[in-house]
């Protein structure tokens, strides 16, 4: 199972969630980021700033906003602590899904 293509799966799914005109700026999106970040992590999978904003700038989100979503992604993949204001129970659910996906 490849850390790539699982990282890279799990995002597509924010990308079609989050709105990429405002990047992580709106709470329900940012909340979306933040559970598939640390849901990612709990599993152990390495999130690559680099990955990270490159994909975003795929899906065609502003540098601004592609620099914000790598650098929380970064964040917690470094173990930092987050604060998720609307718990949407979506991270985990979504993690386990591709990795099931891809099994």
């Amino acid at each position: 199972m490849s850390n790539e293509r699982i990282v890279n799966a799990c995002l597509e799914n924010l990308f079609k969630l989050a709105n990429s005109s405002t990047g992580i700026l709106n709470a329900i999106d940012e909340s979306h980021a933040k559970e598939l970040f640390k849901a990612l992590h709990k599993k152990g999978f390495t999130l690559g700033q680099d990955v990270v904003y490159q994909q975003a700038i795929a899906h065609k989100w502003s540098d601004k906003h592609a620099k914000s979503l790598a650098k929380l992604a970064a964040q917690i993949d470094n173990g930092g602590r987050v604060i998720i204001k609307h718990s949407l129970n979506w991270g985990e659910p979504t993690v386990e899904k591709v990795i099931a996906q891809h099994h």
